[in-house]
């Protein structure tokens, strides 16, 4: 299980490269090495929350925490969570 740093890292890089960038979910994907329906997802959560890139400081702390917590309690059970 990736240390949640690490998984921060990864979902900042996901808004990063196909908000700012441009990036497709598909070349976002490869470029953080991760499988395109997690980006996908990832990115469709992030827009109903309204999040996008650059995180403002107060959205962070307000938007990203709870945005962060219902990734959690969504997660596939073959995952372990």
């Amino acid at each position: 299980m990736p240390r949640p740093h690490s998984t921060m890292r990864k979902n900042r890089g996901v808004l990063r490269l196909h908000y700012s960038e441009g990036l497709s979910l598909r070349q976002t994907a490869s470029s953080l090495s991760m499988p395109f329906t997690t980006v996908a997802d990832l990115a469709k959560r992030a827009k109903a929350a309204g999040l996008s890139w650059p995180l403002e400081d107060e959205a962070r702390r307000l938007k990203a925490p709870a945005w962060l917590e219902e990734l959690r309690q969504h997660q596939p059970e073959f995952l372990g969570h």
